[in-house]
């Protein structure tokens, strides 16, 4: 490891793992201060619950109200009002009194004689709620009141409020309310749904001090309460389900020194992998100084022959055609391995900015493979290469850009002779597998060791030991391919055995039209 790499593993690992010696240190010193702020956050939130609750009453009752100003009592019929009402369980009668003319008229769902004597106790009566409430609604906004009844002994509740029907009169409206069935409709849903969340709930009723409902059995005799705004007789009351809240502190406590040394673990380990990415970075960046130094001896080379052959024919040092010829011959093989060269650059460069683009058509790979060979036929030879081709009697049509593919079965191909120092054999071969066509390259080099086979398709990544080193290249081939082939939705697969040769299969997915 270098000095550099050192340094900077180190100051990365100070600054991870500082930070998080300090906060457990700060973690533990706080326990109880924790506690403290998390028993006060847990009291808003259990009030914040009951809050919701009474809320939720309020609305509930409200969205009655607003359903009588909208049926308008003036001009809906008895029947109508009456339905409207007995639909709302809880909801005894409503009594309407028009407050400009004091007329005054009752809806009643059922029948009773407790009924009877509270709507004759309340006609003409509560002047001064009427006023105020009249008050509230000429500022467009509808309050519900609960009023002092003599029946709220008998769990019978009055709640008073005005409605505007139509901007025409107002109505002081006074609901009579059974408690008990009010809750059990409307509120014991609601109740039910909030405890599932992890609290029991209940309701008391103060004048007989005693549990009307209760979610669950309580494990802790420590209850948050308030009044429920609508039906004041009754409490409604909460507490945690299980555990006390100091030890839910204690536990969260326990939890977040769990979470401080889990991440202290993982950051450890970000900081292993930190050090490993640098590494190869230095690495990366030492491979990337080797490409350009075999890239630069790999154009040199032609260029060099190109300017002394050419210069040789300027000279007319060249005395026969056929010595001239050579020289041409050798000046366009060279130009051709140069421009050979670039491309396989220039394209690597689109690959890795991401502008590489494939115009798949329908194509045989059978001749793609037969037009590379013909093409290559005389670089294989002047190499001193016997080859063998054997195409599939059948058609094996592929969706493929023909340019991009026969670019990789040629750096496979140069793979072959560069790799094959001695035994200078290589077969072709196209076959169809299932749904799939394939062609394999096989030679008879000296093979890829099996520990290296999943580093060879990285960009730059060339063998750097034995005699293989000693081979030219820009380590760009098979990374090429591999991108070639991610692209045709292809794959490739690499059998290989040290000193034995390689064989490389590309299989593509036939085109299912046309096979």
């Amino acid at each position: 490891m270098s000095t550099a790499v050192r340094k900077i593993v180190v100051i990365l690992t100070g600054i991870i793992l500082i930070p998080i010696i300090v906060f457990t240190a700060l973690e533990i010193h706080q326990v109880k201060e924790n506690e403290k702020m998390m028993q006060e956050i847990y009291l808003r939130q259990l009030e914040a619950v009951l809050f919701s609750i009474n809320q939720y009453s309020n609305d509930v009752f409200t969205g009655f109200a607003n359903k009588l100003e909208v049926y308008n009592p003036k001009r809906t019929s008895t029947e109508v009002l009456t339905n409207m009402v007995s639909d709302y369980k809880g909801v005894l009668a409503v009594h309407f009194r028009d407050v400009n003319s004091d007329s005054s008229f009752t809806i009643k769902s059922r029948e009773n004689q407790i009924l009877s004597n509270i709507l004759e106790e309340i006609e003409g009566e509560y002047e001064k709620e009427k006023e105020r409430l009249v008050r509230y609604q000429r500022a467009n906004f509808m309050k519900i009141e609960p009023i002092q009844s003599a029946y709220q002994n008998d769990d019978v509740y009055l709640l008073a409020f005005v409605i505007e029907p139509a901007r025409e009169h107002y109505y002081f409206c006074i609901a009579v309310i059974s408690g008990l069935e009010y809750l059990e409709t409307f509120l014991v849903p609601k109740v039910q749904q909030v405890a599932d969340e992890g609290f029991v709930i209940r309701f008391t009723q103060l004048n007989q001090s005693a549990v009307v409902y209760q979610t669950g059995e309580p494990e802790q005799e420590k209850f948050y309460a308030k009044t429920l705004w609508l039906l004041p007789d009754y409490m409604l009351e909460i507490s945690i389900k299980g555990e006390t809240i100091e030890s839910i502190v204690a536990e969260r406590s326990q939890f977040n020194l769990m979470v401080i040394g889990g991440v202290t673990i993982l950051l450890m380990m970000g900081a292993w992998l930190i050090f490993r990415n640098i590494k190869k970075e230095v690495q990366l960046a030492q491979t990337k100084s080797d490409f350009v130094s075999n890239v630069s001896h790999e154009i040199r080379t032609p260029l060099a022959l190109i300017s002394m052959f050419a210069e040789t024919l300027l000279m007319g040092r060249a005395k026969s055609e056929a010595k001239k010829m050579e020289y041409y011959d050798i000046i366009v093989k060279e130009t051709s391995r140069l421009r050979n060269i670039v491309n396989k650059i220039l394209n690597f460069s689109q690959i890795e900015a991401n502008k590489k683009q494939y115009h798949k058509q329908t194509q045989s790979l059978n001749q793609i493979v037969d037009e590379v060979l013909n093409t290559y036929s005389f670089h294989l030879q002047n190499k001193g290469f016997e080859f063998s081709l054997d195409l599939a009697d059948y058609d094996l049509p592929i969706k493929a850009d023909k340019e991009a593919i026969t670019e990789a079965i040629i750096n496979l191909l140069d793979n072959a002779i560069k790799y094959s120092p001695t035994e200078k054999e290589i077969m072709i071969r196209t076959a169809r597998a299932g749904k799939h066509g394939f062609v394999s390259v096989m030679d008879k080099g000296v093979g890829i060791d099996r520990k290296k086979k999943s580093q060879i398709f990285d960009k730059f990544y060339r063998v750097t030991d034995g005699d293989i080193y000693k081979v030219q290249g820009a380590g760009l081939g098979l990374s090429i391919v591999k991108h070639i082939m991610d692209a045709h939705d292809g794959t490739i697969e690499v059998d290989s055995e040290p000193g034995k040769g390689s064989t490389f299969k590309l299989i593509f997915p036939l085109d299912q039209n046309k096979a």
